[in-house]
């Protein structure tokens, strides 16, 4: 079984709206370096996985994977919940009921999302353990789901580290 880090980036300087695909920098990084020993570290392109990782690890050889960026929600990206709700009341109701299922306007649907982050998965289980993985919330949920086969019962934190045995029928999340 191989050890697998998944690490949520540190707050970015933005707050309170949809960020999506939007590429805010950090706020102030008051984390010390992480003391794991990881042979491989990957990050999502995203300055605040990217800045997350390098302050984390620092002096360590970075991967980035363009298949870790957070999902893009299109026209909702830097929307607070309260203008979607407005501009798009009856789309805004639906998703709440199905997250995954309901896409926003010029958004990534979740099929393609999760297909893309199962790219990633793949890179990520043939390269030398234990590794670290800096991103995002959905990502995150996504690999963890593919890591256990089970779901993530509540949303990462910033900087939290949820560390995996990964169960080898899992491992090409199946």
């Amino acid at each position: 079984m191989a050890l697998v880090h998944l690490i949520r980036h540190a707050r970015p300087a933005i707050s309170g709206v949809m960020l999506g695909q939007l590429d805010p920098p950090l706020a102030e990084f008051t984390h010390a370096p992480l003391n794991l020993a990881v042979a491989s570290v990957f990050a999502s392109p995203l300055l605040r996985s990217l800045q997350t990782a390098q302050l984390l690890f620092p002096g360590h050889s970075l991967t980035i994977l363009p298949d870790l960026a957070e999902i893009a929600l299109g026209r909702w990206d830097g929307k607070t919940w309260e203008e979607i709700e407005t501009k798009w009341p009856d789309l805004a109701h639906a998703k709440l009921k199905d997250w995954a299922g309901v896409t926003p306007p010029g958004g990534e649907p979740w099929p393609d999302f999760e297909h893309r982050v199962r790219r990633a998965w793949q890179t990520v289980i043939t390269a030398p353990a234990p590794c670290a993985i800096v991103a995002h919330a959905a990502v995150n949920s996504v690999l963890y789901r593919l890591a256990t086969g089970l779901e993530q019962q509540r949303q990462q934190e910033y900087c939290e580290v949820i560390s995996i045995e990964i169960v080898p029928h899992h491992a090409h999340g199946e």
